[in-house]
């Protein structure tokens, strides 16, 4: 009797201890008073310690590296395992809980959430696009910007240039980034003008794009306040970290690199799907058509943004597996809705795509696109590139590294059990916390502070739904506290400087509306004023005067004629750029597709094959300008010396150089007055 009687009191206390932490409701005190909340705790830990496990022992078993492959620029680090053991960690912290309490009805308390009517919608929205456009919109006077060139940037020139030039998009203008970013850089250097001034303007404005469409999503979703949290963690843990603004009314940034361009879709993708599932369904229709519609104009534009960048691709594709999981397990929706809405969303997405693939369907050349799509990527998966994080965990990016993953866990959990908040931001908790962990994948590869401080790019959304949570969903104990520890990372990182910088914001959208225009700039292709007498890069001491200057000879030399840049000249891409010359090989800036050994050997295989019609180099010894030496035929030789010293030219006499119409200067008569030439018709060895 008495053991009944102590077994009674224990189970009143535990029911009350759920009714306090959970609020009251039969839901929270059976299942705790059945022990199914400590199931799912335990059901969480065994699943962590099982991914810890198994991490470990693929570290120990798993392949070895290659080791006649030699990575060149970033080297390479297998840290696959650390991926493995994150990913199979998300997935039993996040399903382990809910299948153990699968008996639970999750949703029978969840209203479907009071929408603020469409007029005050809309209004909110305006208010934070229009927020957004004064505060990081242009003008940005970026032919102002009085910055040296830098590699990031640099690399796009190369495969720009041999677009621009006719060569066939994509499969002859090699870039590790996605082909929609190439595709419109290209139309806009072509109605803009070509220049690095111009790209640096579309880049600009791409980010401004992405930007645009996160800020519209969190301004849907969330209240106003919440969106102010959300627009600040976006302003300093996104790309907009590096856009910065410079003296004279101009503005910095990560050119060629950082933009959220690469995280938007993914964000997107994963929210519109959210947005349906956060519907309640009539039981007679799967799906309706309005929601039908809305998935496919959604789809339509994730398609787009998957062209942009691979990280769209991925991130969207895991985002939304976590969240269809989500709705499963808590039976948010049959799997009949689920499976029309996934398909719905895909059609669209493969619409979305089709205008730049179906000219590589048409030509048989599928695979040859994909191949070069997940080139870059799936070495980056295995190692290529890889880099620990050695920063300090106090620090910025030290702080969202760990906090983010932990606060995203935090916010799926609370979206899960606490069955007195809304559907709605239930399921957009949800949604915010699956793409926050599937977007961190990246940053355990390259775990330096800048991939780092891009890549938690969907983690401003965490920190809006969390305190969104804690706005509309009352203060029970255990909720409440979960959200409040979930805005902790970003308090956390949030600097007294992060502060000051929004000082500076205000100041620089002043210079920035009131900033003169530059009388001159400094080159046609170059597109910006700058001190010709200053280095032209950040990677060189040769004035931007001498640069311009050997580039119009190598020009007068070449023409027309299709060369190879040597790879010992550095960064080659912005040579075929600035020199208007026409790169013969499908990788015009080789550090960024061509980077190991094996690759490297198969270029230079390649370019063998094809011919070399000129060359330039630093070296005579570089195997390109012993390739060309070893060619039978006449050739011309010279010599340009410069600052950082000599640069070697040859041309095969085969044919004439010629100018394309409109292009600077005549040739003159004789084009050997820069230096000596000499025919050859000899075959040198390689060495």
């Amino acid at each position: 009797m008495r053991g009944r009687e102590a077994a009674r009191d224990l189970a009143a206390s535990a029911r009350d201890l759920a009714s306090r932490l959970f609020g009251p409701g039969p839901e929270a005190v059976t299942a705790f008073g059945a022990l199914h909340l400590h199931r799912g705790v335990a059901a969480a830990l065994a699943g962590g310690l099982l991914a810890v496990g198994i991490a470990l022992l693929f570290r120990m078993l798993g392949p070895e590296p290659d080791p006649e492959l030699v990575w060149y620029v970033y080297g390479f680090e297998d840290r696959r395992w650390i991926v493995l053991g994150y990913g199979l960690a998300v997935a039993a912290l996040t399903c382990a809980p809910l299948l153990a309490l699968r008996e639970r009805s999750f949703w029978s308390r969840s209203s479907a959430g009071a929408d603020a009517t469409p007029r005050a919608l809309a209004v909110r929205i305006g208010l934070a696009l229009g927020a957004y456009t004064l505060w990081l919109g242009p003008p940005w006077n970026v032919e102002l910007l009085e910055r040296p060139m830098e590699w990031h940037e640099l690399v796009h020139l190369g495969p720009i240039q041999a677009v621009l030039l006719g060569k066939d998009f994509y499969l002859e203008s090699a870039t590790q980034y996605g082909p929609g970013i190439q595709l419109l850089s290209v139309r806009a250097l072509e109605h803009f003008g070509v220049s690095l001034g111009t790209f640096r303007a579309f880049w600009l404005w791409g980010n401004f794009a992405g930007g645009l469409l996160l800020v519209a999503w969190m301004a849907r979703l969330f209240p106003l306040p919440a969106v102010l949290v959300g627009l600040f963690a976006l302003r300093f843990f996104s790309p907009f970290e590096f856009f910065k603004p410079a003296a004279g009314g101009s503005y910095g940034f990560f050119f060629g690199w950082a933009t959220t361009l690469r995280y938007a879709g993914s964000l997107h993708a994963v929210l519109s799907l959210a947005s349906v599932l956060a519907r309640s369904p009539r039981r007679d229709v799967v799906i309706s058509s309005g929601e039908r519609l809305f998935l496919f104009a959604s789809g339509v534009v994730f398609g787009a943004f998957i062209l942009m960048a691979q990280e769209n691709l991925s991130g969207g594709i895991v985002g939304c597996g976590l969240l269809g999981m989500f709705a499963l397990l808590t039976r948010a929706a049959a799997p009949a809705r689920l499976a029309a809405i996934a398909a719905t969303f895909a059609f669209g997405a493969l619409l979305g795509a089709l205008p730049v693939l179906l000219p590589f369907v048409a030509a048989g050349e599928t695979s040859a696109f994909f191949a070069r799509y997940f080139a870059v990527g799936s070495d980056v998966a295995a190692g290529y590139s890889n880099t620990p994080f050695t920063g300090s965990y106090l620090s910025p990016a030290g702080v969202l590294y760990v906090g983010a993953p932990v606060a995203s866990l935090l916010l799926f959990a609370v979206a899960a059990f606490d069955g007195e908040r809304s559907r709605q931001w239930r399921m957009t908790a949800a949604a915010a916390a699956a793409v926050a962990l599937a977007g961190h994948v990246p940053t355990l590869l390259r775990s330096d502070e800048a991939h780092i401080l891009a890549m938690v790019t969907p983690v401003a959304f965490v920190f809006a739904a969390a305190c969104a949570g804690l706005l509309r969903g009352g203060w029970r104990p255990a909720s409440a506290t979960a959200l409040v520890i979930a805005l902790l990372p970003l308090l956390f990182a949030t600097r007294p400087e992060h502060l000051g910088r929004l000082g500076r914001d205000v100041r620089g959208r002043v210079e920035a509306l009131t900033a003169p225009a530059p009388a001159t700039v400094a080159d046609a292709r170059v597109g910006y004023a700058y001190d010709r007498t200053r280095p032209y890069a950040v990677f060189t001491e040769m004035p931007l005067g001498e640069f311009a200057e050997v580039t119009r000879k190598l020009n007068r030399l070449i023409g027309d004629r299709p060369v190879v840049v040597a790879s010992a000249v550095g960064s080659t891409g912005h040579w075929y750029f600035f020199a208007d010359l026409v790169p013969l090989m499908p990788d015009p800036e080789p550090m960024m597709t061509v980077h190991n050994n094996r690759l490297r050997a198969r270029h230079l295989a390649t370019m063998d094959a094809r011919g070399i019609p000129c060359v330039v180099s630093r070296r005579l010894e570089d195997a390109e300008m012993v390739l060309f030496r070893r060619q039978p035929g006449t050739r011309d030789e010279w010599i340009l010396d410069t600052s950082e010293g000599p640069l070697f030219v040859g041309c095969l006499r085969d044919e004439a150089p010629r100018l394309r119409t409109g292009e600077r200067g005549t040739r003159s008569p004789d084009q050997r007055s820069d230096a000596q030439s000499a025919g050859s018709s000899e075959r040198s060895p390689i060495t």
